[in-house]
């Protein structure tokens, strides 16, 4: 009697063969340093962390917006409101990351300043996560960000309950 190969063998040293064709391809690629379609050729951070001089400028502590998507994916608790400072280097690199993204897939119909402030954005993550990690402590909060100090720290811009530019006492009850 003749026996005939078993159809289901066959098959299967041919997909052996095949996925084992395919991990040699994928070696070999990845061995190349080849990146995959749509990635830019620049090195995987095109953007330059900004210097402490940035960092220590009026804008340079901005304000969280939008969580970026992954965050909230990954478990990470919001920080929407809190500044770059307030935030945890991590935080800083997810947020870097997504923004470098935006920079570098623009939407067709946005105007292209936004990508800068992106790209400017991105930088002072990167910053703010390398200086957090360095071990960068907040000091005391300067009280004219806030604008408690007013105009050259004047009795009547700074709160205190002391006599205004006409010498009326602002604590006493008004007449009228």
């Amino acid at each position: 009697m003749t026996s005939f190969p078993d159809p289901k063998e066959a098959m299967n040293d041919a997909v052996i063969q095949l996925l084992t064709q395919i991990r040699d391809e994928l070696r070999a690629y990845h061995a190349s340093g080849a990146r995959g379609p749509g990635a830019s050729s620049a090195s995987p951070r095109a953007i330059e962390a900004a210097p402490d001089r940035e960092l220590d400028s009026e804008r340079g502590d901005p304000t969280i917006g939008k969580d970026p998507p992954r965050w909230g994916k990954d478990g990470g608790a919001p920080m929407v409101g809190r500044t770059y400072s307030e935030c945890s280097p991590d935080f800083l690199d997810c947020l870097a990351s997504f923004l470098e993204w935006k920079v570098q897939n623009p939407l067709p119909d946005r105007d292209p300043k936004y990508a800068d402030y992106d790209r400017r954005d991105c930088a002072r993550a990167l910053g703010w996560a390398r200086r957090l990690r360095a071990g960068w402590v907040r000091q005391q909060q300067q009280a004219s960000r806030y604008g408690t100090s007013g105009h050259g720290g004047s009795a009547k811009h700074s709160g205190s309950p002391e006599a205004d530019d006409f010498g009326y006492d602002s604590t006493e009850d008004i007449p009228f």
